[in-house]
């Protein structure tokens, strides 16, 4: 491994750009590179002067006197923080049982993350006067609510111009009744989901 972060190891090397296989587009959450601060789940804190988050890869990525490099295990990470946006782990078996997601509202009774996702659209091959098109990045965000008392029940929460539906109700009964009270809410503008998740 041979370097650390304030003493929590990292990886290998990790090559960003590969000259044999380009692909459109970006598996990166931020468009910058910026420091980012971490909470083990030991407790421990440490912060990287530069890093970001690869979504198709599901890792930490920190940049160490420009050698970019994986964080060491970040299943003990709890949550990162760059800037005023704070990421927490979440279960979420699409990503390998985990991943990070925002936090975007968090009260006594619930939380709503914001979930990032990248997968990797095939391009197509060139077929006559039909140029050939090249593989690309693409994202799709969704949004999760979870009991602040019991993190590990979750589901899904599907925004609409006019209000929004939990994938899993029977979970969140409570929950339920107090959305149908904003059914002419239009949830997809964010700012609006944050302010009427918040009166929970």
């Amino acid at each position: 491994m041979g370097q650390s972060v304030d003493g929590v190891p990292v990886m290998l090397e990790y090559t960003i750009e590969d000259d044999n296989y380009k692909i459109e587009g970006t598996p990166f959450l931020f468009e910058t590179w910026e420091k980012i601060q971490f909470k083990r789940d030991n407790g421990a804190y440490f912060e990287a002067p530069s890093g970001n988050y690869h979504l198709y890869l599901n890792e930490l990525i920190v940049n160490l006197d420009g050698k970019y490099r994986r964080l060491h295990e970040c299943r003990q990470i709890d949550w990162f923080q760059r800037d005023d946006r704070k990421f927490i782990r979440i279960k979420n078996e699409e990503k390998d049982g985990w991943q990070f997601g925002e936090l975007l509202v968090d009260t006594e009774k619930i939380q709503l993350l914001k979930l990032y996702h990248c997968f990797i659209q095939k391009g197509k091959p060139n077929q006559g006067i039909i140029e050939a098109t090249p593989d690309k990045y693409v994202h799709h965000q969704k949004y999760v609510v979870r009991k602040a008392d019991n993190p590990e029940i979750a589901t899904e929460l599907k925004v609409k111009k006019k209000g929004g539906k939990l994938k899993e109700e029977e979970k969140f009964p409570e929950f339920v009744k107090f959305l149908k009270k904003y059914k002419s809410e239009n949830l997809k503008e964010e700012e609006n989901l944050k302010n009427v998740i918040s009166k929970f």
